[in-house]
């Protein structure tokens, strides 16, 4: 984790090579979530928002949100995330 100001980066990686990241901000936005298409579906991104959750407790964040593109729109939607429209 690195904290860049009112933003909090989460990265797994393998072999020296970032695999997944997302970012949280004070707000309670999650922000440029990635994981690489060889990754996907192993755990890793929902080992990383877990850790983001467990942050925004922390910070006493009650709500997290984001913009999730298409691709990984069922993702948050499986970490029980609502899509708004």
């Amino acid at each position: 984790m690195k904290g860049l100001g009112s933003k909090f980066t989460y990265i797994a990686e393998e072999q020296g090579k970032i695999i997944c990241f997302d970012e949280l901000e004070v707000n309670g936005h999650l922000d440029r979530f990635y994981c690489h298409k060889d990754f996907q579906i192993k755990g890793i991104g929902k080992k990383i928002l877990e850790q983001l959750e467990s942050k925004a407790k922390v910070l006493g964040i009650e709500k997290l949100f984001t913009e999730a593109s298409l691709t990984v729109k069922p993702f948050f939607k499986s970490q029980n995330f609502i899509v708004v429209k």
